[in-house]
């Protein structure tokens, strides 16, 4: 049972979803790359500066979205207008990017836990890392096999101004969903960006078998399952 909880965080890559990162990662280099191969010498620029970008989003702590973190970077090493890249983007995301189902796949329990969920009157949010555009996210949700309209919101990178573990980020989500804290649960896999829900008081389920980690809850997305039934 958990008890004295109405709100439950949902991580995505990792827990909701399963993907090897490193496939996922180059497989999206890969694509994204044929969008831009008149503006870099080769495909490891390319990935250069693609992280380089996204690790700016990560560290983003203002007031604009963190999309606006990643353009104000990376165009500055592209010959092409902001708009002009951001509509490339956005090209890849409706095209070519749904290549990387091939490297998602689903987890067990995952679409069982948000349907127990959501008739068990749960408030739920996708507590995902906000770094893709919201149609990639709906996708990878979808690949998951998980209705996004379960979601009272999901975190991408047009909506959020701060991404995981900032503190910022979780206290705006408890704010759009009007929950407290200790009224809220945050699932996921990574010891770090997920489990750093905690610095703002929101208890945490860990999904993963890292050793040494402080988390509320561990166990698997059945685990959960059995909870939330109990609850």
């Amino acid at each position: 049972m958990l008890k004295g909880i109405t709100t439950l965080f949902f991580d995505l890559d990792g827990t909701l979803n399963e993907l090897e990162d490193r496939h996922f990662m180059t497989t999206y280099a890969s694509e994204a790359y044929k969008n831009f191969t008149d503006q870099f010498d080769n495909f490891e620029e390319f990935v250069h500066h693609l992280i380089a970008g996204t690790q700016e989003m990560l560290r983003s702590d203002n007031d604009n979205y963190v999309v606006e973190a990643f353009f104000d970077y990376f165009c500055k090493h592209v010959d092409l207008d902001r708009q002009t890249t951001m509509n490339r983007f956005v090209r890849f995301y409706e095209t070519n990017f749904d290549e990387l189902q091939k490297v998602s796949g689903k987890v067990d329990y995952a679409q069982e836990v948000i349907e127990e969920a959501k008739n068990k009157g749960f408030k739920l949010v996708l507590a995902t890392q906000p770094i893709f555009y919201k149609l990639a996210t709906i996708k990878r949700v979808k690949w998951a096999g998980i209705d996004p309209e379960d979601f009272s919101i999901i975190t991408h990178a047009l909506n959020s101004k701060a991404s995981k573990p900032n503190p910022r980020y979780f206290n705006w989500l408890l704010s759009e969903i009007d929950s407290k804290p200790e009224e809220t649960l945050m699932i996921g896999n990574d010891p770090t960006m997920d489990m750093g829900a905690a610095q703002v008081g929101i208890r945490t389920w860990l999904t993963s078998d890292f050793e040494g980690v402080k988390a509320d809850y561990k166990g698997s997305l059945k685990d959960l399952y059995k909870k939330i039934s109990d609850s």
